[in-house]
């Protein structure tokens, strides 16, 4: 009996020790993001106050296992003095991760990136100078005394050493480096009157000096900014099983489907794949190799900072503003496609470029369907097709206007007449479809609906227009409508989403104004009516800084900013009426708004909106497509004609320009950067270019 106890004693014993092996071990997470809550003051209101306990709470329940979260400026201090060196989550500015990993001996895998507000992975190095400065260009900087940020911030001290070199000024000796972007404005607007002088901040930090009293409003003006850098990345220690790696990435690509976690995380789209590209895979030893040239004067920098995005998944691309993060340095010499394939009709509506498709929309030889054409992006070949009955007439021809929208494994595809179609992207399978006409009594449109779909939340957003359904929010995976919003007709213009007063919104235009609308519900937050009444509102909104860009026929080119009086809306900073197109969506490279009316313009976004040149050249009389780096602006005019430009200078450079057709088709429809190759809808054909091989890009 005795030895029977002692054997079930045991085993009890045994059971409770297994038990407690098998118990999941608390993830342990460190946040050194320095808009987190912790980390950052709070003087600018739904800035810098990200909210990553609610991302403990999210991956605690994904994960299915205890999360611990720890904040620090400094990944060795909190494994010396609260984590016991244990770190398998880190999240933080991505260069100085990787730097104080390696002092700390730790091997990190990037896993993820988080988008900002603005849509965006980036960051970029701001050069100021005091208010009074003669200084208006980087040009302008020869012979100044430049305040750096510490090596390990590739904003503020690889990137704009590099900006600084392209500029034709050679690297101060020696280099001098301020610990914050506080520390630095201030040590600036100390140094005597006489004393050529600039700094580099981070474009993060910049609402925040002015916000937090570190400067007055005003005191410094930026005159140069440099090109983007990852920002905040999400770091895996390479110990972790391969398993437990898998599973804390998927947990975190899932935070883009939920709202509470966008708001409190003040971001667009959550986290994103980490990027695989030249900029991110270098390794520890190519950056310090880069870091040792860029204080030496190398002059060999081009192949370890470029970046380039692999997809156009909507429209006017990954951010939905027509930017991207790299251009060739010139164009091909001859217009040599890929491949050109001819369909049935002309188009206007934008391509879309994803997970290896192509795809674009027209109508069939009668012109009495809508006809969606996918295509293999390397070689052409047809992969599948979709075509329904929509008759009708619309001013600008029958073919839908709105670019498809392409996420994971699916496409949405929306023509002009309301017919919405949800299909697998592998073989064009419809898993629903949905008549926006006649389920929301659509108005009738004389140029038919416009605006492209919208994934925002784990919300397909359409605008059907009218009192029963202005705005209408979708099941993505069902069609099942989530909520619809009562309100005017449609603009011709795409939504977008924006932080706005600490909270994701919905941003777009109706028939006469520009509006926020709760992504959740619907609810419509604010209005904005442009001083002079009866704009198409069909070039798109563009979001800057804490507001809005808008240009149209009747009111030009304006600044939004919030209200001075605190209430929710926006109001007119500064206007510019040169710049007045009536369908053209101009773009930003740097601080200069570029766009098409009667000429390209480019206007100054920091120095109240002024004209800083104007090209008159036939090619931009009326309308075009326009794509911008932060150091090149790329146009496809009305003419089909590709045109490279230099537009940072005093007057614009031309770089290169490439006839692409001679058949004298009108080119409405917005092409497609993916994979370095251009994709273009000229007449009936829709042709790749490839624009690595034009020799050299930066």
């Amino acid at each position: 009996m005795k030895n029977w106890f002692c054997f079930m004693l045991a085993m009890a014993v045994g059971a409770s020790a297994l038990a407690a092996d098998e118990a999941p071990t608390t993830l342990t997470v460190v946040i050194m993001d320095p808009l987190s809550a912790p980390l950052a003051c709070d003087c600018v209101k739904g800035y810098a106050q990200r909210k990553y306990e609610l991302l403990g709470e999210f991956l605690t329940s994904e994960l299915k296992r205890p999360v611990k979260v720890y904040w620090s400026e400094s990944l060795k201090g909190v494994l010396e003095e609260k984590t016991k060196g244990k770190a398998d989550l880190i999240i933080g500015k991505h260069s100085v991760v990787l730097a104080d990993a390696k002092e700390a001996k730790i091997t990190v895998q990037p896993v993820a990136q988080l988008t900002g507000r603005d849509g965006e992975v980036t960051q970029t190095g701001l050069f100021i100078v005091r208010k009074l400065d003669p200084a208006k260009s980087m040009a302008d900087l020869k012979g100044y005394r430049v305040l750096f940020g510490p090596a390990d911030c590739d904003e503020k001290s690889a990137s704009p050493m590099k900006l600084l070199k392209k500029a034709g000024l050679p690297l101060p000796s020696p280099v001098e480096t301020s610990p914050s972007c506080s520390d630095a404005a201030k040590a600036l607007l100390a140094l005597p009157e006489s004393e050529k002088a600039a700094a580099v901040v981070s474009s993060y930090a910049q609402p925040l000096l002015e916000g937090c009293g570190s400067i007055k409003k005003g005191d410094v003006r930026v005159i140069g900014e440099s090109e983007p850098v990852p920002f905040i990345t999400a770091f895996v220690d390479a110990r972790l099983d391969k398993d437990v790696r898998g599973a804390i990435t998927e947990a975190l690509l899932k935070v883009g489907n939920e709202a509470k976690l966008l708001i409190g995380l003040e971001t667009e789209k959550g986290f994103l794949p980490f990027a695989r590209d030249a900029k991110n895979e270098r390794s520890d030893a190519e950056k310090n190799k880069t870091q040792s040239s860029l204080r030496s004067g190398g002059n060999d920098l081009s192949h370890n900072l470029d970046r380039q995005e692999s997809e156009w998944p909507q429209f006017r691309g990954p951010f939905r503003d027509g930017t991207v993060q790299w251009l060739p340095a010139k164009l091909p010499e001859r217009a040599e496609f890929d491949w050109k394939v001819t369909l049935p009709s002309e188009g206007v509506g934008g391509i879309a470029v994803a997970k290896g498709c192509v795809i674009a929309g027209g109508r069939d030889a009668l012109d009495q369907k809508d006809l969606w054409t996918c295509l293999d992006a390397d070689t052409g070949a047809s992969r599948w097709s979709l075509a329904y009955p929509a008759p009708g007439r619309l001013d600008y021809g029958n073919s839908p206007r709105a670019t498809p929208l392409i996420d994971g494994e699916h496409a949405w595809l929306l023509g002009a007449f309301g017919h919405l179609h949800c299909v697998r992207l592998s073989d064009g399978h419809v898993e629903w479809n949905l008549n926006l006409a006649t389920r929301f009594q659509m108005p009738l449109l004389t140029w038919g609906l416009s605006g492209s779909p919208l994934l925002a939340a784990g919300r397909l957003i359409v605008q059907p227009g009218g009192n029963v359904a202005s705005l209408v929010a979708l099941s993505p995976a069902t069609g099942d409508v989530l909520w619809s919003a009562t309100g005017l007709a449609p603009g011709h213009a795409s939504f977008l989403t924006s932080a706005v007063n600490g909270e994701i919104q919905l941003v777009g235009y109706d028939k006469s104004s520009l509006g926020g609308w709760d992504i959740a519900t619907g609810e419509r937050k604010w209005s904005v009516v442009p001083p002079e009444a009866g704009d198409f509102n069909v070039p798109s909104p563009i979001i800057y800084r804490s507001g809005f860009v808008l240009v149209s026929e009747n009111n030009g080119a304006r600044v939004y900013t919030p209200r001075h009086d605190g209430k929710p809306g926006f109001e007119v900073a500064v206007a510019n009426k040169a710049l007045s197109p009536d369908s053209h969506s101009p773009v930003v490279s740097g601080d200069r708004l570029l766009g098409i009316d009667n000429g390209l313009h480019s206007l100054s976004l920091g120095d109240d909106l002024k004209s800083v040149w104007r090209l008159k050249d036939r090619a931009f009389r009326k309308y075009g497509s326009l794509i911008a780096s932060t150091e090149r602006l790329l146009a496809l005019t009305f003419k089909e004609e590709l045109i490279l430009i230099d537009p940072h200078q005093a007057e614009p450079v031309i770089l290169s320009r490439l006839q692409l057709s001679e058949d004298g088709s009108d080119c409405w429809s917005h092409p497609a950067l993916a994979n370095g190759a251009l994709y273009l809808r000229l007449g009936r054909s829709i042709c790749r270019l490839d624009l690595n091989k034009s020799n050299g890009s930066l």
